[in-house]
C-alpha cells in the first residue's frame, strides 16, 4: 500500500484532453502526428489515414483525425483524396515526391476545422479538416533544409523499392498495411 498523504481528485481542475466531444469549428494550428497507408474496406484501393495535434490554443493537444484516398477504384474519390494530400503538402511546404508519409509529420499548418455530419453507422458527432492552409496565410512556404533520415531507415525504403521493381510507387506506399 502506498501513503498519498491525503491526495483529493476533486481539488485538481478539469481538462478536457481527454474529452471526445468535438472541437468548436474554426481555424486552427495543427501538425500531423501520426499516419498509415491501409486498404479500403473493399480492398480495391488504399487510404493514407492521418491523426493530427492541436499545437497551441485552448484545444491543444486535441487528436483530429482524417483520411484520404490515395488510391481508389472511383477515378473521382481518388482526384478527391489526392488533392488533399496536395493541399496539405503545400500548408506544410513540401514541394516534390512525397517519399514517406512521415515527412508530413511535425511540421505545424492552419486547418480550418468543422463538425462532420453524422450518419446511422456514425452517429457521434466528429471533427473534419475542412481545408488546409500554410502557417504564412497562403504564401508559399518552404523548409529551411530538408529533413535527414537516419541510414537504416534510407536502406529499408530502397530494399523496398527494389522489391517492388523499382519504385513506381512512392515509398511509403510499400509498408505493409498496418505496419510503423
Amino acid at each position: 500500500m502506498a501513503n498519498l498523504n491525503g491526495f483529493n481528485p476533486d481539488e485538481v481542475p478539469d481538462d478536457d484532453n481527454g474529452s471526445f466531444e468535438p472541437i468548436p469549428p474554426g481555424r486552427y494550428e495543427l501538425e500531423v502526428v501520426d499516419s498509415d497507408l491501409v486498404q479500403t474496406r473493399s480492398g480495391k484501393g488504399m487510404l493514407l489515414k492521418l491523426q493530427h495535434r492541436v499545437v497551441s490554443g485552448p484545444h491543444e493537444n486535441r487528436r483530429i483525425f482524417s483520411q484520404h484516398n490515395f488510391q481508389h477504384e472511383n477515378a473521382t474519390a481518388q482526384e478527391i483524396g489526392q488533392r488533399e494530400i496536395k493541399n496539405l503538402c503545400a500548408a506544410i511546404g513540401h514541394t516534390g515526391p512525397l517519399e514517406d508519409s512521415n515527412d508530413l509529420h511535425g511540421i505545424a499548418f492552419m486547418a480550418s476545422v468543422k463538425i462532420g455530419k453524422t450518419t446511422p453507422e456514425y452517429p457521434d458527432p466528429k471533427n473534419e479538416i475542412s481545408r488546409f492552409i500554410p502557417r504564412d496565410g497562403g504564401a508559399s512556404s518552404q523548409r529551411s533544409a530538408p529533413v535527414q533520415r537516419p541510414a537504416p531507415a534510407q536502406q529499408q525504403r530502397q530494399a523496398a523499392s527494389a522489391a517492388t521493381g523499382g519504385g513506381s510507387r512512392p515509398g511509403w506506399m510499400n509498408r505493409q498495411a498496418g505496419a510503423r
